[in-house]
């Protein structure tokens, strides 16, 4: 089997599984090695006509020298229920086997360590004398098994005498306190009981966690999950589940047809279901040897640091102490010398590492005088941390904003279907806000550690000293990034810079969420975004923008301030087809890596029609009248900060409602953010001859996609709004005030081939232009739902091609949704 990497080691061999706490309701739990789930679970198939027969292991009564436990075939559930019990010891299932070669066509269940179940199922599925029968595999979950020598060692060791055969039961449930104190249950072929230690008090333990005994191979195997059993079961160890003295299964369910029978066929079994982390760390330590450290076992000398730290030099000595002293020694002996020899090499070990801590210590000094002459050629020679970072998403949310809200939802959502295993870190203005909004693991962004905007109007940059303060303070933090690259510390650095610095430099990948924050008009977004972008090519992260407007540079500094920070992007999607490319062309970034694609809320999510309902009965509009139809318009103050150029728009926007109403279905005003409240209330005192109901205060951007995806028509200056109905296959029309704004929107529509329907509100005769807009609107509604849908579908296909490029930046992800 193949060896897992080091970061899913402790996984490896439980993909695709669902995981359960269970336990057998009735008496038979008593008698079972565990919580008794799979004797009663097999016992209710065979009843039930479902299966055949069970090949599994019993402890049988032989002298000393002979096997103490075989193979047997079970037919009915009374079989199964007297050969309860656990086996520590190599089986041969050749006999058993063999009666169901040659195409016999029978359905049995096959109980064995993950070695055994591994070897089986490559004979049952590839000889042609058993591949006709169907078999389900159930692996024990395994540390490691021990020759038949450890249960004649196990004997004399009580101080038994020679020469009597005996039966010894590992797992007897008698007067224990809890299940981490099973009983040793020695007894005769009458059934009279010789003894009957505590594990905990007799040779047992020692013994077993010393590997005495082990078989020589189980050193060398990594499988300790059972990876290619149907299902595997383990004790319920480490925690309170252990406390019960009844015992507790743990169980692993790969396949999905065995998965439905397990649940269903369940009757008389309690089941809990559980994740995989509870699953994976009620034994952790001993997943972590077995599969964590199964490279050093196999690649490095026994007496290597590594393998003498995981205790592997250890439980090699002691292994082979034990084959070797056992007929030489007897069983008092080798009890004494498996503790002294434990012992010693605890000892050693503990005497070697402070003896090397102490030479670590003293070669410090002369290092540290020598660090600085090193740090050119750690510079030159960084490399980028290989273990598995966050994934840092970063962008223009956390204001409120219901469109940028959902390029983050809908971006978050996209990541965690790529990368399933991965941390998503959503860096943010608010980090209160969006972990309550979207319940994603969040940070403070850039804005926050690195300039201070909640406690500082350094962001605001809308003065000579507030931008030069900006420019020092991001030059002291590219200093200071230079520094960590070298491998030195940092120099009067604040804490929170210091943080953010080391999140991008352990990222797996850095993401820009779509938007339109990285151009001219929002200079202090476009700064910050450019340092980060910079960082990550200094640390060499992956970098990816996606769903971007980039652009109106607004003078030659910020154009190179965009090349020095983002022509290291690993891929950059952009939201429009032509304004933001040609502007990146005039930053010098070209080449494969940019791609138009679209924004990222375009296929966002959407209210269900009873929330809906809900929303637009709130807002004033019943459920008849929504349904004989409704216009949306959005707008908003953005930009215009005096009241004349606020009232001006007004004016506009008046006569653009009137005309909207004119026919008699309702407009609905939508606000997408609080800021635009005000500018619906002040058009709702304007016409209060025209009924105008309005969502307002709504913190749920699915609630506004779905009003708008219900509409007849949107007219909006917002990007967002047009955004929302372009995915719901509404038809819209722009309304611009600003270059910002019509380049933004223009690239939206693009990609629909609709930037006709862009109109510039500061044109001579825009109220001519949206007239024939808002005529042609109604006259081909169709026809332009069905050119949106069509575009809308090629855009789903650039997207799923860009989601497989951005997969590809971290290739050693397992499990990830493939577009």
């Amino acid at each position: 089997m193949a060896v897992s990497s080091a970061a899913d080691a402790l996984k490896a061999g439980l993909e695709d599984r669902d995981f359960y706490l269970a336990f057998d309701r009735g008496p038979g739990r008593r008698k079972s090695a565990s919580g008794g789930v799979v004797t009663r679970w097999l016992g209710q198939l065979l009843d039930s006509g479902r299966l055949d027969g069970v090949i599994h292991g019993e402890a049988v009564v032989a002298l000393e020298g002979s096997p103490h436990f075989r193979a047997v075939f079970s037919s009915s559930s009374a079989e199964l229920d007297d050969r309860r019990g656990s086996f520590y010891a190599p089986l041969c299932f050749a006999t058993v086997v063999n009666k169901f070669a040659r195409n016999r066509s029978r359905r049995l269940a096959f109980v064995g360590t993950p070695c055994v179940i591994r070897a089986y199922r490559r004979l049952f599925v590839e000889h042609p004398d058993f591949r006709d029968n169907h078999v389900v595999f159930l692996a024990l979950v395994c540390s490691h098994n021990v020759s038949h020598n450890f249960t004649d060692f196990l004997y004399r060791s009580m101080g038994l005498p020679s020469g009597r055969a005996f039966r010894l039961d590992f797992r007897s449930k008698e007067g224990i306190p809890h299940a981490g104190r099973y009983r040793m249950r020695v007894s005769d072929q009458t059934g009279k009981i010789l003894a009957h230690p505590d594990r905990m008090e007799c040779a047992f333990t020692e013994s077993w966690r010393s590997h005495a005994f082990v078989l020589n191979a189980c050193h060398y195997c990594p499988d300790f999950w059972g990876c290619e059993a149907d299902l595997s079961v383990k004790d319920a160890w480490g925690s309170a589940w252990a406390q019960d003295p009844a015992g507790t299964s743990l169980i692993a369910v790969r396949d999905e047809k065995l998965r439905a029978e397990f649940v269903s066929g369940s009757a008389g079994l309690y089941l809990e279901e559980l994740t995989k982390t509870a699953f994976v760390n009620s034994q952790v330590l001993t997943a972590s040897y077995r599969q964590k450290h199964v490279n050093d076992r196999w690649k490095q000398n026994v007496l290597s640091p590594s393998n003498l730290r995981n205790g592997f030099a250890r439980n090699r000595l002691l292994g082979w102490f034990s084959r070797w002293a056992w007929p030489r020694i007897g069983a008092e002996g080798m009890r004494r010398w498996i503790h002294r020899l434990g012992s010693a090499h605890d000892r050693l070990y503990r005497w070697v590492s402070r003896v090397r801590n102490a030479l670590r210590t003293m070669l410090r000094i002369p290092a540290a005088l020598f660090s600085p002459l090193l740090c050119p050629l750690r510079f030159a020679c960084y490399q980028r941390n290989k273990t598995r970072g966050p994934i840092l998403v970063v962008g223009g949310y956390g204001y409120g904003n219901l469109g940028d809200e959902a390029q983050l939802h809908t971006t978050w959502m996209k990541l965690q279907k790529l990368f399933p295993e991965q941390l998503i870190k959503v860096l943010t203005p608010d980090p209160h806000a969006t972990h309550a909004l979207h319940g994603c693991a969040v940070g403070e962004a850039p804005r926050l550690a690195f300039f201070d905007a909640d406690t500082s109007s350094m962001y605001e940059m809308n003065t000579r000293r507030r931008k030069f303060s900006f420019f020092v303070r991001a030059l002291g933090i590219y200093v200071n990034a230079l520094l960590v690259r070298a491998g030195t510390s940092t120099f009067m650095l604040h804490p929170r810079r210091s943080a953010l610095l080391q999140d991008i430099r352990n990222a797996s990948m850095v993401f820009f969420c779509g938007g339109g924050y990285l151009t001219g008009s929002t200079r202090s977004r476009l700064w910050d975004g450019a340092l980060l972008g910079r960082l990550c090519r200094l640390f060499r992260v992956p970098l990816v923008l996606s769903g971007q407007t980039i652009g109106i540079w607004q003078g030659r500094f910020t154009r190179r301030l965009a090349h020095w920070g983002f022509s290291g992007a690993a891929l950059i999607g952009l939201r429009d087809p032509f304004a933001s490319k040609m502007d990146l062309e005039e930053a010098g970034i070209v080449g494969s890596q940019v791609m138009v694609t679209h924004d990222d809320a375009l296929f966002s999510e959407s209210a269900d029609p009873v929330r809906l309902r809900e929303a637009l009965l709130k807002a004033g509009l019943s459920t008849d009248i929504a349904d004989k139809g409704y216009r949306v318009l959005q707008f908003h103050y953005w930009g215009l900060r005096s009241r004349g150029k606020r009232i001006t728009l007004l004016d506009q926007i008046e006569t653009v409602v009137r005309r909207m109403a004119r026919d008699g279905l309702p407009v609905v005003l939508i606000s997408m953010m609080p800021a635009d409240d005000a500018a619906v209330a002040d058009l709702r005192r304007r016409c209060l001859d025209l009924v105008l109901p309005a969502i307002v205060k709504e913190n749920d951007f699915r609630v506004v996609r779905g009003v708008i995806g219900a509409a007849r028509l949107c007219v909006a200056m917002k990007h967002h709004p047009l955004i929302f109905a372009l995915g719901e296959n509404i038809p819209v029309i722009s309304l611009a005030r600003s270059e910002y704004y019509m380049h933004k929107n223009s690239g939206a529509l693009a990609l629909f081939d609709m930037q006709e329907f862009n109109l510039d509100l500061e044109s001579l005769k825009w109220n001519n232009k949206f007239e024939e807009l808002f005529e042609r609107t109604n006259r081909e509604a169709e026809i332009l739902s069905r050119r949106i849908r069509l575009a809308g579908e090629e855009l789903q296909k650039k997207g799923r091609i860009f989601d497989q490029l951005v997969r590809g930046l971290i290739p050693d992800t397992a499990g990830g949704e493939k577009s």
